[in-house]
């Protein structure tokens, strides 16, 4: 029988990545250079650290709205949860929120992946030619950025705060993978803390309009409501916790992309051959459901009986479950 493949992980060979310093600087690579992630392009001096906090805001005793503070002191409170500056900078108020701005010092561009250098914009920015890996999302907000990539354990909703929580003085500026849903609260959280991005297995409206108005990216792997990211997918992220990635929009027809830069030499083993939009089914591939009790939930053929295929579920102790055709996708990542 044959089934719709989602094609999630593409390889590109031949991708310009543009490296861009925030304000006018000193650009220090030149054409032809060779460079990896933490190889250094220029150098500017700037105030790129902001954070804005809530005007229910409840400032730290003897401090007020012109208040400085240093990184990791406590600015105040919000709804009872303390809120811990990242940086040191000062605080000022700006119409219906507070902005907490980082002094300014050097910002070193940094690569950010493995490539040669094809131009270099004088005292601005330098073009690379690279190669990444790309994610496909099932729904992103518009924007894109750049940032340290932070990968949680898998958690359950209980404990996607305590995990934000515990890395709370750590996500200011960085893009973090949240676990299978990225809640309300959470979403809510990592704006307070400056995250730039939250990735997911899934998420519902309302954390796409909050991330859509203080503009975050927010993608899920998924869908709405709340289903698991396929192990497959959550498998790779957990290889590139703490590595640099790019997170971007889509274009007006496509959902947004997780760009990991990989080194030259990276092959991308695939689990099924390409065969476009569908493909025959065959013990062994990889698969996404889409029945329920195990809608989003992935896993691997071990039978097909008919339009009855039967399921192993990743990481579950039960036995294969069966799902009825065409009630699944085959996942090519």
């Amino acid at each position: 029988m044959l089934v719709k493949v989602v094609k999630k992980a593409i390889h590109i060979k031949n991708l310009n990545i543009e490296r861009t310093l925030p304000i006018n600087g000193t650009v220090t690579s030149k054409k032809g250079d060779i460079v990896e992630p933490f190889t250094k392009l220029g150098m500017a001096k700037f105030s790129y650290g902001v954070m804005n906090v809530d005007l229910n805001l409840k400032l730290a005793k003897g401090k007020n709205d012109n208040s400085y503070f240093y990184e990791g002191e406590k600015v105040g409170k919000v709804n009872g949860q303390n809120v811990y500056s990242p940086f040191n900078g000062s605080l000022f108020k700006q119409e219906d929120k507070y902005v907490l701005k980082q002094e300014e010092r050097d910002f070193w561009l940094l690569a950010g992946v493995w490539g040669q250098v094809q131009n270099v914009v004088e005292n601005r920015s330098v073009l690379i030619k690279s190669q990444s890996l790309d994610l496909s999302l099932a729904i992103s907000t518009d924007f894109s950025y750049s940032g340290e990539f932070v990968v949680f354990p898998n958690p359950s909703e209980l404990l996607e705060l305590q995990y934000m929580e515990k890395f709370a003085r750590d996500v200011f500026g960085k893009i973090i993978y949240a676990g299978d849903y990225a809640s309300y609260e959470l979403i809510s959280r990592a704006v307070e803390l400056g995250a730039l991005g939250i990735l997911a297995g899934s998420a519902d409206r309302r954390g796409f309009v909050l991330a859509k108005q203080n503009e975050m990216f927010l993608g899920v792997f998924t869908c709405f409501g709340y289903t698991a990211t396929p192990k497959p997918i959550y498998d790779r992220l957990k290889e590139i916790s703490n590595r640099y990635v790019f997170v971007q929009a889509g274009l007006p027809a496509q959902a947004g992309i997780l760009r990991i830069p990989v080194p030259g030499d990276f092959m991308l083993t695939k689990l099924i051959k390409d065969a476009g939009n569908f493909e025959e089914l065959e013990r062994g591939m990889v698969v996404s459901v889409l029945q329920a009790p195990y809608f989003g939930y992935s896993g691997q053929v071990t039978e097909i009986q008919g339009d009855e295929i039967y399921v192993k579920i990743f990481d579950s102790e039960e036995e294969s479950i069966m799902v009825k055709y065409p009630n699944l996708i085959i996942l090519d990542l």
